[in-house]
């Protein structure tokens, strides 16, 4: 199970299947560039399942569409979650953002084999500044290495 929100989401609305999915950020346009990306943060949360002790997984970004090479940056707020939603305090490393592709890699002890719940923070407001593509949306999708259905997709559009 994996989903993309707004920071509106928490563990138990997501793991309850009630957080609002959120598949469209918008930019405004200045001087040709990308300006106010709208939400101004989001989360990419998948469920996944650790084994005792220390786990890694790898959150995959990449950008689908060719016309644009910046991907978001992790923010402050990105947590592991157990399956009653305590908090598993999580280490999150990010790759370069520059480019088409790029990693986040999450690192945690879990004290029992089971359920756990990641959720990153991205923050759009990395591309601020950058050229506007055209055409005007970009594609980004994000997964997580070795876990079925936690594909999910999110487009940064120009505000019409």
């Amino acid at each position: 199970m994996s989903e993309i929100t707004d920071t509106t989401a928490t563990c138990n609305s997501f793991s309850s299947g009630t957080a609002p999915s959120l598949t469209t950020a918008q930019y405004s346009v200045s001087n040709a560039k990308i300006q106010q990306t709208n939400p101004g943060r989001f989360f990419y949360w998948v469920e996944v399942q650790a084994t005792k002790g220390t786990n890694k997984f790898v959150i995959n970004q990449s950008i689908t569409t060719s016309n644009f090479k910046t991907l978001f940056v992790i923010a402050p707020g990105s947590n592991v979650f157990s399956a009653s939603c305590t908090n598993a305090k999580g280490t999150f490393t990010q790759s370069s953002t520059n480019g088409t592709n790029g990693t986040v890699t999450v690192t945690f002890n879990a004290p029992t084999a089971g359920p756990f719940t990641i959720s990153v923070k991205f923050d759009p407001q990395n591309a601020d500044g950058q050229r506007a593509p055209n055409p005007s949306t970009i594609g980004y999708t994000f997964s997580t290495t070795g876990v079925s259905g936690s594909t999910q997709l999110l487009n940064l559009a120009k505000k019409q």
